[in-house]
């Protein structure tokens, strides 16, 4: 699962609705992508592969230089039983739609990610309608070939170093869940601001009355001589039972022309709370960081060889650990692979599971 820690400075969805160079601008994706574990069988064999398609197209037309239009559809297909077998035996369901099609192995189906309307005045910009969010503890699952969308009402506004956001949220379609958006209980919303200057900061006040909890979110970060050095710290208050409070470090920087870094979280108590991502420095590729309790440490070293780009992490938890190698080479301009290998010890009490998943990508 593809985790991109994000900057919360801005929302790019803003960028990219409101410098459109014509009234109307068409781009998109074409992807293919195949996993394979040992969890139930031997890799590569049927019964524990899986593979699906997908094509993505962005619509985006500007009626002036203050409103813009955005869509975003998604069509995609399970390639069927030929190459990706079952989670259970031979009624598995789809690569995309599990809970649904348990009793069938094929999926073919399409719709909106994104359909939103974006208005901009002076350094403020209102988007409204269906959209993808980041933001520390609740944003947009970018794994698999459909990632998780909003619907909602996100405000950003801008006054020097100091950015302002914040987002209420009615519905969620989640990663790896079908077409449906489901409607959230109650009131979701993210309050937010960045600040970045002599150092980065961030704050956030979460309200998800969906999970039952209250959070707030801060981080610090500055690079000296080379050397980033980060901070943050996650309040969970929830409505039953007791809190979570986590606390993260970080240290990252170049040795050798290799990309390093060295991080550590503490959860207290109870999970932290998060909406479909989180930001936690110790995260993995399979592991959210703040579904572990106490101590956890993740060691991390990248680089490009030759228009090879390589990341390989370890991270150890309380009760598991995990080993990433993280590959993607750029073909042509348009045209790119990626290859990620994993081995991960969900548990103390589980055998470590490895898994192979690649996926080829065409830009257009």
């Amino acid at each position: 699962m593809t985790k991109i820690l994000l900057s919360l400075v801005a929302i790019s969805v803003v960028a990219s609705a409101t410098e459109a160079k014509s009234d109307t601008t068409v781009d998109g994706k074409a992807q293919l992508y195949y996993y394979t574990t040992d969890n139930k069988d031997k890799l590569f064999s049927n019964e524990s592969a899986n593979a699906g398609g997908a094509v993505t197209l962005n619509v985006s037309h500007k009626f002036s230089d203050a409103i813009s239009a955005n869509f975003t559809a998604i069509g995609y297909d399970s390639l069927g039983a030929s190459v990706g077998g079952a989670m259970e035996g031979k009624n598995k369901g789809s690569l995309f739609d599990p809970e649904d099609n348990m009793a069938k192995r094929h999926t073919s189906d399409a719709y909106f990610g994104n359909a939103n309307i974006v208005a901009t005045m002076g350094g403020t910009t209102a988007i409204v309608g269906r959209q993808q969010l980041n933001t520390p503890m609740l944003g947009s699952f970018d794994w698999l070939l459909a990632p998780s969308h909003f619907e909602a009402g996100t405000v950003v506004h801008k006054i020097a170093n100091l950015t302002l956001i914040g987002a209420y949220v009615t519905k969620l379609r989640a990663n790896n869940s079908g077409t449906e958006f489901v409607k959230l209980a109650d009131d979701n919303y993210a309050i937010g601001m960045a600040y970045s200057s002599v150092v980065d900061a961030n704050l956030w006040y979460y309200n998800i009355d969906a999970g039952g909890y209250t959070q707030i979110y801060a981080d610090v970060s500055e690079k000296r001589s080379g050397v980033l050095y980060a901070v943050q710290a996650v309040s969970t208050n929830y409505d039953e039972g007791d809190d979570s409070m986590a606390y993260g470090l970080k240290v990252a920087g170049e040795i050798d022309g290799w990309g390093m870094s060295i991080a550590y979280n503490n959860i207290q108590d109870r999970a932290a709370g998060k909406v479909e991502v989180d930001s936690l420095y110790t995260s993995s590729w399979n592991t959210w960081a703040s579904d572990k309790l106490d101590n956890s440490f993740k060691v991390e070293a990248s680089r490009k060889f030759s228009g090879l780009a390589s990341t390989l992490s370890y991270a150890k938890y309380d009760d598991g650990c995990e080993v990433d190698v993280i590959l993607g080479y750029e073909v042509a301009k348009n045209i790119s692979l990626n290859a990620i290998f994993s081995n991960t010890e969900y548990t103390e009490d589980s055998d470590a599971e490895k898994a192979l998943e690649f996926i080829g990508t065409y830009k257009f």
